[in-house]
C-alpha cells in the first residue's frame, strides 16, 4: 500500500496545466524500488522522477527522440541492471535514458511497427509483437534476437489495431518467468518462455479494429491468469481451463464514452507472495482494488 500511496502523491504533484494549457497527464510508471525513486512518462513527451525520500521532483524533456505525434511508448521499465530506463517505442526503436547521467539515447530499432512488448520478471528478456510483420520475438537484454514466429492469429493488413493512449499490460508472465500470456484483438493466447504456443485461452469471433485488446495478469504465484471480458473478470487456472467468470458490471465495464472496457488490471505483489491487490483502472480513472476474499475498495 505505501507504493499505492506514493503514487497517488506522484500523481497530485505532477498532472497539472503547463504554460499552454494543455492537460499534462502520466501514461506509464515504473519505479527503482531499491533507491525509492518513481519515474513517469507523460502524454508531453516528459519524464519526470519522483525521489520518494527526498520529496524531490524532476523532468526531462526527450521530444527529440519523437518526429511526430504518433509514435508512442509501448513499454516504459526501470532495468536496474543497466541503470537505465528502456523506453520501447511504437516505431520500432529503442531508446535507453540513463538514471545516473541522465542522457537518452536509440541503441537499436527493428524498423517495424510494435504493437506491445513486455519484460520477463528476471529482466533477461524481453516479448516484442510487432504489428507490421505479425511477429512475436524475444530478445535478450542487451537487445539481441534470440527468436522470431508468425503470431498465430496474424492483424489485418489494412490498418493499425487501436490502443488506449495509456498503455495496458497486453504481455503478463508468470512471476518464475517461464510463461507469459498474450491478449491481442483477436485472441488472449499463452506461450512459453521459448516462444511455443500452449493454449489459446480466448477467441473472439467477431473481434474487429474497433475492439480494444483486454489487459492481462497473471496472479502473483503464478496459478491463475486474469482479465475482463465484457464486464466479467475472467480467470485461467495456468493449463488453460477456465475456473471463474465473475460478473460485476457496476465497477468494471465500458463507459458511455469510450471503447475502452478496462484500462489496466495487475497485481500488486505482497512480500509472501499470497495476499496481493488486484488493481483495476477504469476508464473514469477510478482505481478498483479486490483482495482474495473478495472485498471491493474504490480509489478517487
Amino acid at each position: 500500500m505505501q507504493n499505492l500511496q506514493a503514487l497517488q502523491e506522484i500523481h497530485k504533484t505532477i498532472i497539472k496545466n503547463n504554460d499552454n494549457n494543455v492537460t499534462e497527464k502520466i501514461e506509464n510508471v515504473t519505479m527503482n524500488s531499491f533507491d525509492l525513486v518513481i519515474y513517469c512518462w507523460s502524454n508531453t513527451r516528459k519524464l519526470t522522477t519522483y525521489e520518494v525520500k527526498a520529496n524531490v521532483v524532476n523532468s526531462y524533456d526527450l521530444s527529440e527522440f519523437f518526429p511526430n505525434d504518433e509514435i508512442r511508448v509501448v513499454n516504459f521499465t526501470f532495468i536496474s541492471d543497466l541503470s537505465s530506463i528502456v523506453l520501447i517505442l511504437s516505431s520500432g526503436d529503442f531508446l535507453v535514458w540513463n538514471t545516473e547521467s541522465k542522457n537518452g539515447e536509440v541503441v537499436g530499432s527493428l524498423n517495424t511497427e510494435v504493437y506491445t512488448a513486455e519484460w520477463s520478471p528476471d529482466n533477461e528478456l524481453i516479448v516484442i509483437v510487432t504489428h507490421s510483420n505479425s511477429t512475436i520475438l524475444s530478445m535478450t537484454q542487451d537487445f539481441d534476437l534470440i527468436l522470431e514466429q508468425p503470431l498465430p492469429t496474424p492483424f489485418p493488413t489494412s490498418s493499425t489495431p487501436p490502443l488506449p493512449p495509456c498503455t495496458p499490460h497486453l504481455i503478463s508472465f508468470r512471476p518464475d518467468s517461464s510463461f507469459f500470456a498474450l491478449s491481442l484483438p483477436t485472441a488472449i493466447l499463452m506461450y512459453s518462455r521459448s516462444l511455443n504456443l500452449v493454449s489459446t485461452l480466448q477467441s473472439y469471433t467477431n473481434s474487429n479494429l474497433d475492439s480494444l485488446p483486454n489487459p492481462i495478469t497473471y496472479h502473483p504465484k503464478g496459478y491463475v491468469i486474469q482479465t475482463v471480458v465484457n464486464s466479467t473478470l475472467t480467470s485461467w487456472e495456468k493449463n488453460g481451463e477456465t475456473i471463474t467468470r465473475w460478473n460485476n458490471s457496476n465497477l468494471i465495464g465500458k463507459d458511455s464514452n469510450s471503447k475502452i472496457g478496462v484500462k489496466d488490471i495487475v497485481y500488486n505483489v505482497s512480500n509472501d507472495h499470497n495476499n496481493g491487490l488486484l488493481y483495476i483502472l477504469h476508464p473514469n480513472g477510478h482505481l478498483i482494488l479486490y483482495s482474495h476474499e473478495n472485498f471491493e475498495h474504490e480509489v478517487q
